[in-house]
């Protein structure tokens, strides 16, 4: 049997900011809101590892690109990359992690929509 291989998920210093801060102010509403909202991103997040190509292409992004892909959970748009080249791993990755994961999903954004 072939194990699949789950991948590594690298948060943006940017995204981890917005998603505490998201939570903080979930917080002040509501004792469960941020508690729901942070398990189902993570759910989601947890799930790309091992299938990085189930959510859309970001249509958001200037110029189309399979790498950068989104999904929304509630009012919030989480984006991420798929890094596939060893030149495109963030700096501060050791060598281990980049021997043992040869895809990376970024973190990049946390926001919330206007739906």
């Amino acid at each position: 049997m072939v194990k699949s291989l789950a991948f590594k998920i690298v948060w943006d210093r940017q995204a981890l900011d917005h998603f505490k801060e998201i939570l903080i102010y979930l917080d002040k509403q509501s004792k469960q809101a941020p508690k729901v909202v942070k398990v189902t991103i993570l759910e989601k997040l947890e799930h790309i590892k091992t299938n990085p190509l189930t959510y859309e292409i970001d249509k958001l992004k200037d110029t189309p690109n399979k790498d950068f892909r989104a999904f929304i959970v509630f009012s919030y748009r989480v984006t991420y990359q798929i890094k596939s080249s060893l030149r495109d791993v963030p700096k501060g990755i050791s060598k281990p992690d980049i021997e043992r994961y040869f895809i990376f999903l970024i973190i990049l954004g946390l926001m919330l929509t206007n739906f």
